[in-house]
C-alpha cells in the first residue's frame, strides 16, 4: 500500500512556516509561505507579514520569482474587504514589502489575502492593544 506522500508529484514542493516569538524577548512573529511548483505560474514567491499580532503598522512582505498581476488586500473574519492595499498591479521580479496602517481596525481577527495568478493565499493576524 503506497502513503499519501507517495501520490503527491515530485515536482511539487510546499512549504509553510509559522514563527512565532516569545513575549520575553520581544522579537517579532513572523507568518510566512513559500511556494515552489515547476508546473504552476506562482511557481517561485514567498509571501509573509510581520508583526503578529500587531498594534498599528503591519508590513506585507512579497518575493516574487515572475513578474505577475498581483492583489493584497484586508479582510475581516467574515470575508469582508477592509483594506485594498494594491489590486491587479504587475510587479517585477524581486523583493516588495507593503506597510499597511490597521489604526482604525478594531482588535481582533483579520486575514492578508494575496491573489497571484488567479490563486488566492491567506494568513490569518491578530490586531492586539
Amino acid at each position: 500500500m503506497k502513503s499519501v506522500f507517495m501520490r503527491i508529484s515530485p515536482l511539487l514542493i510546499f512549504s509553510l512556516l509559522i514563527f512565532c516569538s516569545c513575549k520575553e524577548n520581544n522579537s517579532p512573529a513572523v507568518s510566512y509561505i513559500m511556494i515552489n511548483d515547476l508546473d504552476e505560474p506562482t511557481s517561485g514567491f514567498q509571501f509573509f507579514t510581520y508583526p503578529n499580532p500587531v498594534s498599528n503598522r503591519m508590513n506585507i512582505n512579497l518575493v516574487i520569482g515572475y513578474e505577475m498581476p498581483v492583489t493584497i488586500l484586508i479582510s475581516d473574519m467574515y470575508g469582508r474587504e477592509l483594506m485594498k492595499l494594491t489590486e491587479n498591479n504587475i510587479l517585477a521580479i524581486g523583493n516588495h514589502t507593503f506597510e499597511a496602517n490597521v489604526d482604525n481596525l478594531a482588535p481582533g481577527v483579520y486575514f492578508v489575502l494575496l491573489n497571484i495568478a488567479n490563486k488566492t493565499f491567506y494568513q490569518k493576524f491578530i490586531i492586539f492593544r
